[in-house]
């Protein structure tokens, strides 16, 4: 992935957590993946990441914009290596995905939802 395109998914998830009002479970994150045309082994993968993300965050308080930053760009650095290490046709389709993410992305701020 290149720079270009990491910045701007860093920047559309972190709008996008900030307006989003429930989280998905593991589970439906696996079966949207799966539904998207990624493998068992690359979904599960990419499921492992965030959870990993999740669970190394700080339960008792907020994270400030810097923390909440680098725990972005480290969830995409990760990702990233991830599918790297995953066949061309998980790639390829991780790729389908997010940029049908990013276009949904695009969507909603140009109708002022962000």
């Amino acid at each position: 992935m290149s720079f270009k395109v990491v910045s701007f998914l860093i920047f559309a998830m972190t709008l996008t957590a900030q307006s989003a009002p429930v989280e998905k479970t593991p589970e439906e994150s696996r079966a949207e993946l799966l539904a998207a045309g990624l493998s068992p082994q690359a979904a599960d993968g990419l499921v492992q990441i965030f959870i990993n993300i999740q669970s190394s965050a700080p339960k008792d308080s907020t994270p400030s914009p810097l923390e909440a930053f680098g725990a972005v760009i480290k969830l995409f650095q990760d990702m990233d290596a991830f599918m790297k290490t995953q066949s061309q046709q998980d790639q390829d389709t991780f790729k389908t995905i997010m940029e049908k993410k990013k276009m949904e992305f695009d969507a909603q701020v140009a109708q002022g939802n962000h």
